[in-house]
């Protein structure tokens, strides 16, 4: 048995690993993606279903009509697809969803051929399965075949499927294999196009990082195995991993105290967060912490009796309309006509050690809080301007 590391010592060669990948990053440009950098590379909507639906749509700008759509559906195993004036669309309404939760929705990639079914897929990053998600779009279209795509190709869940449809029923596809696999094939058919395959490379790139496979992935396997070295190494590796984890926590509740304090100051918010009435109805200002979106704020609406959860009605579409205006990263939500993740900072789990060393003093917490603080109370002062409101 090699002999034991001290933890210091751990430490510096756990450095040592990650400055020789970081070189190597560094040299290949790997780091560099434009989805990362404007901060796309979860947004399934905004991101994912639409780079997928341009590449799938034959009058997609790529200008290789059908091409793509071809390997798509040859991967699939349909054949009988006919991929000639095929059409795409994305965030398909399909009525709103009934009060038993077996109609409506919206299917997040829709494929269209003339005279044969067509292909819904239901796209997923790391946001969770609606109610009978499935069964509604089965209900919608019986004969249309279904995609569930996931990260790691997993199936979905009879939550989503209302335990109704058959497994057989629901084609699974994973962005880690299927979705590599076919945009490597695109990548070698737009060869002669530069725009186009260093943009799909780009996007190959963003999914392998979300899938575990890029250069991050094999650095982690070397110190892994420097961490197998004996069992004492193992346990300084759990110290410092439970440290690390406690910090972190302790930063992350630290760090939502001073966006309290900020928010109220800067605000100067009443007792109930009302900030005016919009069509007889309570807009509220408010903040948050989830696991799907981290950190935000931003505006709910309740009605006279307190009830929430009503923000995708339609009479509340102009004034989700604004915020999109202002921000055009405002999500829009049952319970929130539009939510935002503070400028820079969503997750602590999404840190840098960069970020998260400055986090660490109070003096960092309640810079990045002021800021948001200032650029939250932007956004309540241009919808009071504009909705002229009647407050209390």
């Amino acid at each position: 048995m090699r002999e034991r590391l001290p933890l210091q010592a751990l430490v510096s060669q756990v450095s040592a690993i990650e400055v020789r990948y970081q070189n190597q990053i560094k040299a290949t440009g790997e780091q560099f993606n434009i989805f990362h950098i404007l901060g796309l590379q979860t947004a399934e909507v905004r991101t994912h279903s639409a780079f997928l639906a341009e590449l799938l749509n034959p009058e997609g700008s790529h200008g290789h009509q059908g091409a793509f759509l071809d390997l798509f559906v040859q991967q699939l195993g349909f054949p009988d697809f006919n991929t000639r004036a095929a059409t795409v669309e994305i965030e398909k309404h399909i009525g709103f969803i009934s009060e038993d939760g077996l109609e409506g929705g919206r299917i997040d990639i829709c494929l269209f051929q003339l005279g044969g079914h067509a292909i819904f897929i239901e796209n997923k990053i790391y946001a969770g399965d609606q109610k009978n998600q499935l069964l509604r779009y089965h209900t919608y279209s019986p004969d249309a075949k279904l995609i569930y795509l996931t990260l790691d190709g997993s199936v979905p869940g009879e939550h989503s499927t209302g335990g109704a449809l058959l497994p057989e029923a629901v084609h699974t596809l994973s962005y880690a294999v299927d979705i590599v696999a076919w945009l490597e094939a695109c990548r070698k058919e737009a060869a002669m196009q530069p725009l186009v395959r260093e943009t799909l490379t780009q996007y190959i790139n963003l999914i392998k990082r979300l899938t575990g496979q890029s250069t991050n992935r094999r650095m982690m396997e070397e110190v892994k195995h420097l961490l197998l070295t004996s069992p004492d190494t193992l346990a300084g590796a759990q110290h410092i991993s439970h440290a690390f984890s406690q910090l972190r926590s302790e930063i992350q509740k630290e760090l939502f105290e001073e966006f309290k304090y900020a928010f109220q100051r800067v605000l100067d918010l009443p007792e109930d967060r009302l900030l005016f009435t919009y069509k007889g109805y309570k807009v509220i200002f408010s903040w948050d912490n989830d696991s799907r979106d981290g950190y935000f704020y931003g505006f709910p609406i309740y009605d006279q009796t307190g009830k929430g959860g009503i923000c995708k009605r339609s009479e509340f579409d102009e004034l989700a309309a604004s915020l999109r205006t202002l921000n055009s990263s405002f999500k829009r939500t049952n319970w929130w006509a539009g939510l935002i993740n503070p400028l820079g900072f969503s997750k602590i789990e999404n840190c840098t050690p960069q970020q998260l060393f400055a986090l660490s003093s109070r003096e960092g917490r309640q810079r990045v809080a002021q800021e948001t603080a200032n650029e939250a109370k932007q956004y309540v002062d241009r919808l009071r301007q504009k909705w002229h409101p009647t407050v209390g």
